[in-house]
């Protein structure tokens, strides 16, 4: 007998959301130089319309004359995998830093994969770091990639942010106490400067947001000294100390009289005294009646 018209070699893609294809070929047709009709009988493969399996079925038909004369046809059906597992990853992270550092140690439940032909797909990290490690202060994406058995791949990502809540450490010197200079009522002040840490920032300078800057001369009294500290994150700590100057100088008094000795005015038991008044003056209150 003779086939008429054996199919070619088949490649079709996978049919969506299965691991196999319908597969459909023409109906075979044979002639045999005797009388009879011959009816192919399929041997090994799938029929026409049904599923076939991702990979390569070789399809084998054969036809029988009534002398037994046996012709075959065969030909592969080849299911190709194309389609791309399904990988899910867990929503965007964001958690502050862990006390006294500049990150966080942050766990996340790792991405789970399916796939229309393969099982028991783990997902690969591909970017960022995996779950359990410390991450860095800011935004940092994470990438995930799985693969199936026909090398088809997929990704996804997520983003973990790690702000910064933690103010800077900002230390004042102690309180100053000063007296006034010579002949004034203002003293010329030194004091340290404060002292700024921070968990993130470094060579972080403490600015001055009220009263004097050292160096400066300071009046009577008490100055409330402010300095503030700003890590850049929106994180601001102040610090505060006082100078008081005092006024240890004494007034000085001028013009006074000498010693004076007079008599009773006759017939009385007193006399009539006049004298000029001193004349004071003070380093801060200035012309003083004594």
């Amino acid at each position: 007998p003779v086939f008429a018209n054996c199919p070619a070699d088949i490649q079709v893609d996978n049919d969506i959301d299965a691991c196999e294809a319908v597969v459909s070929y023409a109906t075979l047709s044979v002639s045999d130089n005797c009388d009879g009709v011959l009816i192919p009988q399929l041997t090994a493969g799938g029929a026409s319309g049904t599923p076939f399996i991702v990979g390569t079925t070789l399809v084998t038909y054969t036809a029988t004359d009534a002398d037994n004369n046996v012709a075959t046809c065969s030909f592969n059906v080849t299911v190709v995998d194309v389609e791309d597992p399904v990988i899910l990853c867990p929503t965007n992270i964001t958690t502050t830093v862990t006390p006294l550092t500049c990150g966080a140690d942050v766990t996340y439940n790792l991405p789970t994969a399916t796939d229309n032909c393969s099982s028991g797909i783990i997902p690969s990290l591909g970017t960022g770091f995996a779950s359990g490690f410390t991450f860095p202060l800011g935004a940092t994406v994470v990438t995930y990639e799985a693969e199936d058995a026909a090398g088809n791949t997929e990704s996804c990502s997520f983003t973990v942010t790690v702000t910064d809540n933690e103010e800077p450490v900002i230390t004042c010197p102690a309180d100053v106490v000063s007296n006034v200079g010579i002949n004034s009522c203002q003293a010329f002040v030194n004091y340290g400067s404060p002292t700024v840490t921070d968990n993130c920032a470094t060579g972080l300078t403490p600015v001055l947001t009220s009263g004097l800057s050292s160096g400066s001369s300071f009046s009577l009294g008490t100055t409330t000294i402010v300095y503030q500290a700003n890590d850049g994150n929106g994180n601001v700590s102040t610090c505060s100390f006082t100078v008081t100057v005092n006024d240890n100088i004494l007034p000085i008094m001028f013009g006074c009289p000498i010693d004076i000795t007079v008599n009773v005015e006759p017939g009385t038991c007193g006399q009539e005294v006049n004298y000029a008044n001193p004349v004071a003056t003070d380093n801060c209150i200035g012309a003083i009646t004594p």
